[in-house]
């Protein structure tokens, strides 16, 4: 990112657990995160690539093998995604992004950073 577009997109201040209430807890990271608030910076980082290699683990990545009418429909409050490189020039692909109310209130556990500067 070039200075002018980091001062466009100042740091912000992200939960690090959301409690979904009687669902359960989860983790709200990715490449983002860099700094976990009110923990010392070297067990923060220590922590994040942690937490960073346990979502690495082959028994949590669930790999989609596109096919015509596929629909994937994913949580993004609990599930980290990434997309794949596809021949873009030669398959079309549809879009779609849906939000869905919440009747109860996330709670935010954990607070964190994205830089120093928080």
């Amino acid at each position: 990112m070039t200075e002018e577009e980091k001062q466009a997109l100042p740091p912000v201040r992200q939960p690090l657990v959301l409690n979904h209430g009687s669902h359960g807890k989860s983790l709200y990271m990715g490449a983002h995160l860099t700094k976990i608030e009110g923990v010392p910076e070297n067990t923060g980082k220590a922590l994040i690539q942690q937490l960073t290699e346990n979502t690495e683990n082959p028994s949590y990545i669930y790999r989609h093998h596109w096919q015509v009418h596929d629909v994937v429909v994913w949580d993004n409050l609990s599930v980290m995604h990434r997309a794949t490189p596809f021949e873009n020039q030669k398959y079309g692909r549809t879009m779609i992004r849906t939000a869905i109310g919440c009747r109860e209130k996330l709670h935010f556990d954990t607070v964190i950073g994205t830089d120093g500067n928080l």
